[in-house]
């Protein structure tokens, strides 16, 4: 049977990762869609932004501002917005980076997700308080 990647999205339209979509054998070049998965391909994102599926399109959406541009509270809330966006890839996008990898050995996926944790942590502010 032939297998085609689709793309799974979460419940808030957050991208996951790929998936293979397998070819139904009742109706052949028909594919069983995984839930949660669409076959339009998400773009790739520059630092700051994850890709969100809403409305049917691909939208690339701000994880947070950086903090250096913000007041000292403002930036420990960006910090942990930061870490909060480190957090949900490394649960939900690396873990399927890595499946992907280890069953298929492409590792673009992959060094796609480290590199957007590396600059996620890259914008990490480290503040020390005035003695």
């Amino acid at each position: 049977m032939a297998k085609k990647i689709v793309y799974q999205v979460a419940d808030d339209g957050n991208y996951l990762g790929n998936i293979e979509a397998e070819e139904s054998p009742l109706e052949p070049g028909v594919f069983l869609i995984p839930a949660g998965a669409v076959e339009l391909k998400p773009m790739n994102c520059k630092a700051g932004f994850r890709p969100v599926f809403r409305d049917g399109k691909w939208e690339a959406v701000p994880t947070a501002p950086p903090p250096s541009e913000m007041p000292d509270n403002a930036q420990a809330r960006a910090n942990a917005a930061i870490l909060a966006d480190i957090v949900y890839i490394e649960q939900t996008r690396q873990p399927r980076a890595l499946r992907d990898f280890i069953l298929n050995g492409d590792n673009s996926f992959l060094k796609s997700v480290e590199d957007d944790i590396q600059a996620l942590r890259a914008r990490l502010s480290v503040s020390t308080p005035a003695l």
